[in-house]
């Protein structure tokens, strides 16, 4: 949720700035992936923020969520959303200028087309992720598959303007979705904040070579895929154009092992620090290697620390098909290339390896390539230990990733929605 905080941050900051309200949950449940975090709460300045009073649903349990995957009715968790959204927003929406549905959860959608259609104000649709494109999805089958991605167009189709995270996820949707073309249909990449890196860099002069990977990982998913991938390819709703288990650390442990065994005087210099909420999968694979360090969830402060005691940071994704680019760009790695330092991108074709190969800092393999991860390992450990330094970044990358320069971009189209330079989409008819 970094993106959007930060957004309403920078939004409010600029000359002139905007006002900036969030309508949020009540915040008093946190998940694996929705941990708390403190630091956030202060980000230097006042933001409006109303949250929902009713009280959130209690979680539906394995059987009820099956049932919802399998015969898509919406559950009370998203019926309550839904309800919360559209009977708070009419609050205030009388006030306000543009409406944007920041997604996930994208059951958001639904309640900012009915606050916008009755207000007659624009809303913006803003994807962090990629929603039924998203080639990590598991679908019971291709006709589930088929009904979310109608039920994203649908959603879409009354939004004045639509933003992504990559330039692949917008091509994607207006090559999936071609009447949403006569709207922008633009991307606005997550960025970092370079005062997070302007402190003090800890002190790593302790023989140590520290691989860090932060953030989330998908063990569990990748194995749960591969136990369903025969029956649910023949039924067409698995992730045919990915495979998830390289979403997580599994080939790299494979990799570090085989570095180990090669050289086994390694294995009091080497160590991997993984930082982030884990599921007892990913544990169980971490804890192969005696070498690993296992922080848990930090705050988003201590995972900045992290990342500047690295020698070597770890970005792993999805594996796709030969020929098809990824929809995302993982948010770490605007953050890995703000640290400066080395790293291990164990990705697929797309915008995200674009971005690596032009910051030229980084070890570009294949998702599944643990021979390339120990080549690239064992390359950067040689280097570490001839005291060279890191290779600077080109000039210019990073400022295009700096948050206060993405929220000028995203102030021109509020601004260009809110002036009414954009074609107002055909609102459809209500049933």
């Amino acid at each position: 949720m970094l993106r959007p905080l930060y957004l309403a941050r920078h939004l409010q900051e600029l000359e002139p700035g905007w006002d900036v309200e969030i309508l949020t949950g009540s915040g008093t449940s946190t998940d694996r992936w929705s941990p708390s975090d403190a630091a956030l709460s202060s980000l230097g300045v006042d933001l409006a923020i109303r949250r929902v009073e009713e009280p959130e649903p209690a979680g539906n349990g394995r059987v009820r969520e099956a049932a919802e995957r399998w015969f898509t009715v919406p559950g009370p968790w998203s019926a309550w959303w839904t309800r919360n959204v559209e009977r708070c927003g009419d609050l205030r929406a009388a006030d306000v200028d543009v409406i944007v549905a920041t997604m996930p959860p994208y059951q958001t959608a639904a309640g900012a087309a009915v606050i916008a259609r009755r207000h007659r104000t624009p809303w913006i649709a803003d994807l962090r992720d990629p929603w039924a494109l998203d080639e990590m999805t598991i679908y019971p089958t291709g006709l589930h598959r088929r009904l979310e991605d109608r039920s994203m167009h649908a959603k879409l189709r009354s939004a004045a303007a639509i933003v992504t995270t990559t330039p692949e996820l917008a091509n994607q949707i207006c090559e999936a979705f071609p009447d949403l073309s006569d709207r922008p249909v633009v991307s606005i990449p997550n960025g970092f904040s370079p005062t997070d890196f302007a402190g003090s860099v800890p002190p790593t002069d302790d023989g140590i070579f520290r691989i860090v990977h932060t953030g989330s990982l998908h063990t569990d998913l990748g194995n749960r895929q591969r136990a369903i991938t025969g029956v649910r390819r023949i039924m067409g709703g698995g992730a045919s154009a990915a495979e998830v288990l390289t979403r997580s650390h599994v080939y790299l442990v494979q990799a570090i092992e085989q570095i180990l065994a090669r050289e086994p005087s390694l294995k009091s210099v080497v160590e991997l620090h993984l930082a982030g909420a884990l599921s007892p999968a990913d544990e169980a694979e971490a804890r192969r290697l005696p070498q690993v360090r296992l922080h848990g969830h930090v705050g988003h402060d201590a995972a900045v620390g992290l990342l500047m005691s690295a020698n070597l940071l770890f970005l792993p994704m999805q594996k796709m098909r030969p020929g098809v680019r990824a929809t995302i760009v993982p948010g770490k790695l605007y953050e890995y290339l703000g640290s400066g330092r080395p790293i291990l991108a164990a990705v697929p074709e797309g915008d995200a390896r674009d971005i690596l190969t032009e910051a030229g800092i980084a070890y570009v393999c294949e998702p599944d390539d643990v021979a390339g991860m120990a080549t690239a390992i064992e390359r950067e450990v040689t280097r570490w230990r001839a005291g060279e330094s890191a290779r600077p970044l080109p000039a210019g990358l990073l400022a295009r990733f700096d948050r206060r320069a993405l929220a000028e971009r995203y102030s021109e189209l509020l601004n260009a929605v809110v002036e009414g330079r954009v074609p107002r989409p055909t609102r459809p008819r209500r049933m």
